[in-house]
Parts: structure tokens; sequence; C-alpha cells
């Protein structure tokens, strides 16, 4: 696209319909081909996240959560928004119960062959 652009002499709208994209994004593309910028998509995510929860507080949810604790149960005992809980559970994998150890453990039962 890029290409047909700069050398074939093509419009931008022409070069954007035959490419199947905007031409908002065709100018975009045309940009970082004329920085030199490797022509990859980008992701997307934020490079910092300034108002994270901080470590120490994760840390204390993933222990109340692993004593089996709800969320509602986690934001209240620390004063945060359920949400904010919630979405810390997620992002550490631990917002569903069946991703906890289990509260009792089938190890170490002999086999009494009954």
């Amino acid at each position: 696209m890029c290409r047909r652009v700069r050398e074939e002499g093509w419009t931008v709208s022409e070069a954007a319909e035959a490419a199947g994209c905007s031409e908002r994004a065709c100018y975009r593309w045309l940009a970082r081909f004329d920085a030199g910028e490797p022509l990859m998509d980008r992701s997307s995510a934020p490079r910092s996240v300034p108002n994270r929860t901080p470590a120490e507080v994760v840390a204390v949810m993933e222990q109340l959560r692993r004593l089996r604790q709800t969320s509602t149960q986690i934001a209240a005992a620390l004063s945060m928004p359920t949400s904010t809980v919630c979405a810390v559970l997620a992002r550490i994998g631990l917002h569903r119960l069946s991703r906890l150890d289990p509260p009792w453990s089938c190890q170490g039962l002999v086999d009494t062959g009954l």
C-alpha cells in the first residue's frame, strides 16, 4: 500500500480501498513508512499504568483470596471498590474459586482396597 502511494502514484483513497482499510489507517502506515519504522502492528496496551494497585495491596488480596474470601469480602476488608478487587483478582488469575487450591487434598490417602 505504501509503495503504491509513494512509488506508483496511487491516491491514498485508492490504495486504502485496495488494501481494505480506512484512509486514516493508510496515512498512519505512510507516516511509519516515511519515518523508516518497521511496518508491523503495534500493541494498543498502555506503556504504563500510573494508578495501578500497589504490589503490597495485591499481595494482601491474594492472601485473603487464598483463604477463600469473596471479592466483596476482600473489598470491605481493604476499603476498596469491589470492581478494583475483581480486576486485580482476574489479573492474577484468582477470579474464580476453581482456580484456588481445593479446601482439602486427596494426597496422602491410602487405597484401602474397598
